[in-house]
C-alpha cells in the first residue's frame, strides 16, 4: 500500500500520445479517458512520483499544461524496481 493521488488532466488530442509516455515514465497509471472536445485523462500517481510528473508535463508543455490533485488515498499498486 502506497499513498497516492488521483489526479485529473484535459489535453488537446494532439497531446494525448505524450501524455501518455509521460504518465508511464513517471510509473502513473491511465485510469480513464474521456474523448470530447478535449481529451480528458484521470490518472493515479504515487505521491512521491507526481511533483516530476507534474514538472516534466510543465516542461514539455511550456507550462500550459498542468494536472489538477482531486482525491488522495491509499492504494495498492505494483512495486518498481
Amino acid at each position: 500500500k502506497v499513498p497516492t493521488y488521483t489526479v485529473m488532466l484535459v489535453i488537446p488530442y494532439n497531446w494525448f500520445e505524450r501524455a501518455r509516455l509521460l504518465t508511464t515514465e513517471h510509473n502513473g497509471e491511465i485510469l480513464e479517458s474521456d474523448f470530447a472536445a478535449d481529451i480528458t485523462l484521470t490518472l493515479r500517481f504515487r505521491q512521491s512520483d507526481f511533483p516530476t510528473f507534474q514538472q516534466a508535463l510543465a516542461e514539455a508543455s511550456h507550462a500550459t499544461l498542468q494536472a489538477e490533485i482531486i482525491e488522495s488515498g491509499v492504494t495498492i499498486m505494483e512495486l518498481t524496481v
